[in-house]
């Protein structure tokens, strides 16, 4: 993982890192994964596409 931003916020350290071997994003909170995209920035993971689908 290659370390992108860190950012303090009143929720907490928000982090983006890139995965070396996908390129993809990973966003965390406190440490907690949040959320992750691919390098077009399209989410993948399952429950955003749920969402969107309802």
């Amino acid at each position: 993982m290659a370390w992108i931003a860190k950012y303090h916020s009143d929720f907490g350290n928000i982090e983006i890192l890139q995965a070396k071997d996908t390129g993809s994003f990973i966003y965390r909170q406190g440490g907690c994964f949040q959320s992750e995209c691919d390098r077009d920035g399209v989410s993948v993971v399952p429950y955003v596409h749920a969402i969107f689908g309802r």
